[in-house]
Order: C-alpha cells, then structure tokens, then sequence
C-alpha cells in the first residue's frame, strides 16, 4: 500500500479513528462499499493532507492544463469527512450516486458508483464549467497517480514549498490561483506571524474573486484551530467580507466559529 498521508501532528482534516466494524457500520447505512484500497488507507489515518499535491487529468480544468490539485482526502465522518457529501450534492447540484473524496465549492474528485455492479472509479466534476470526466479507474489506481507537482520551478524539499514573506507578497498580487494554491496552503500551516497572514488574507478576501473567497474562508478555519495566539476579531473581520452566500464559504467559516466558541468557552471556565 502507498503512504500517502502527511505526518504533521495537526490536521483539520484528519477525523477519530475509526474501527473496521464500525466502517461496516457505515457501509450499511449509507449503502454503498468503500474501495478496499481507500478502507486500508482510512485504518491507517481517517483522513487529512496527503503527501502529494496533484493527480494528472489529461485535460485542462480550471486548476491547470493537465492536472488537478489534491491538498487533503476526506476520512469517513463527518465535518471534514465523506459522510459530508450529501449536503454538498445538494447544494452544488452535483450527481447523487457519489461520495466526495476531496475538492472545494463546484469542484470535486468523487468517489463515482453511477455504474452499477463496479467497484467505483475516480471521477472530476465541475458544476460551473460542466466538466465530469474520469480520472482513475479505481481507488487504487489513483492513490498511485497522486505526485507533487512543481509550481513555477520552485524547488521543493521535504515535500514542501518555501517562500520568504516579502516572496508571498508579491505572488499574491498577481492574483494567480494556480501559484497561490500552494503558497496558501504553505502559509497556513508555517506561518510565523499570524497576524502578518491574516493581513494577506484580507487583502485577498478585498479583491479576489470566488476561488480565492473559498481559499480563504479555509485559511480562516485553519488558522482558528492551529493558532491560539490568532486575533478572533481580525478573523471575524475578514469573514465578514467574504461572500456568505457561497455554501463552501459558509461552511468553512462555521467551522472558524466553531473553533472560536470553543476557545471562548475554556477561557470563561478557567476565569471562573
């Protein structure tokens, strides 16, 4: 079996573990069967950020020419997990008979059961620009596919990007999803001054389009469960820009809320 998981200790994306048993649990409520193959891989982490960062399409797509990016995998749960996916069929009008394995807002790599009898193979949907293609045959066969995909010649070590602040700043303003995907998502996680970050984020949520509104309602969520030294009100303020009648959006920043609330609530217990 392919490691394909990050080893970072903290993780939005990574649910409770979860037991053979009770994935036979969720099989039968849910009435579908999960690839052997994503079974193996949610027994040894049940989700979270992989180790790669794209799968190859053979097509364009609305990330690049040839590949879409493939930050995290949902584990089996829910709020960050698979068992989400009825709530984002509804409200992205995506296909019924899938289960979504990783994706944002109109976009989504699926778990794809619309052929019956067959073990489900690896689809791409995009709602806004009515692509639904394959990409894998099966489970299996995309984990193998999965690789880091090299922005701009920038050099990777360790699996991961690099940038200087002042590099990041002037990326951003070019206002190019392809370059930024990554340089957020490195940000998010290796930032040194949060409020440095939440400054960027800002700017983006001012000026940026629907793409970068769900970047950065995600960077929201992350930053709230990640930094405690993270200004609730200057995250509050930055959400109230966003455009909160994108699903994807909103669901993100409940999630921010959640995180906040609960900080709150462990400060008032301590104070009291």
């Amino acid at each position: 079996m392919q490691a394909i998981w990050d080893k970072r200790s903290e993780d939005p994306f990574t649910l409770a573990p979860i037991t053979l048993e009770e994935i036979k649990q969720v099989e039968q409520t849910i009435q579908r069967s999960f690839p052997h193959e994503y079974i193996a891989q949610i027994l040894e982490k049940n989700g979270g950020v992989t180790r790669f960062n794209a799968i190859r399409t053979g097509q364009p797509t609305e990330w690049a020419e040839d590949h879409v990016n493939v930050e995290f995998i949902y584990g089996i749960g829910k709020n960050e997990g698979i068992l989400d996916s009825p709530y984002f069929i509804k409200e992205w009008g995506l296909p019924e008979d899938v289960l979504l394995l990783t994706g944002t807002g109109h976009a989504w790599i699926v778990l794809d059961y619309r052929t019956p009898g067959q073990e489900p193979h690896i689809s791409y949907i995009d709602v806004e620009s009515e692509q639904d293609f394959i990409i894998a045959g099966s489970f299996k066969d995309f984990v193998s596919r999965l690789y880091v995909h090299e922005y701009d010649d920038e050099e990777l070590e360790d699996d991961h990007y690099s940038w200087t602040e002042t590099q990041a700043e002037e990326i951003l303003k070019e206002k190019d999803i392809e370059t930024a995907f990554p340089l957020i998502h490195f940000f998010n996680y290796h930032t040194v001054s949060t409020s440095w970050w939440l400054g960027q984020l800002e700017k983006l949520a001012q000026t940026c389009g629907t793409h970068f509104q769900d970047l950065v309602a995600e960077s929201l969520f992350v930053i709230s469960d990640l930094y405690l030294d993270a200004d609730r009100e200057h995250l509050r303020r930055i959400a109230e820009q966003l455009d909160h009648t994108n699903p994807d959006v909103r669901h993100w920043l409940t999630l921010m809320e959640e995180n906040i609330a609960r900080e709150e609530r462990g400060e008032q217990d301590k104070e009291s």
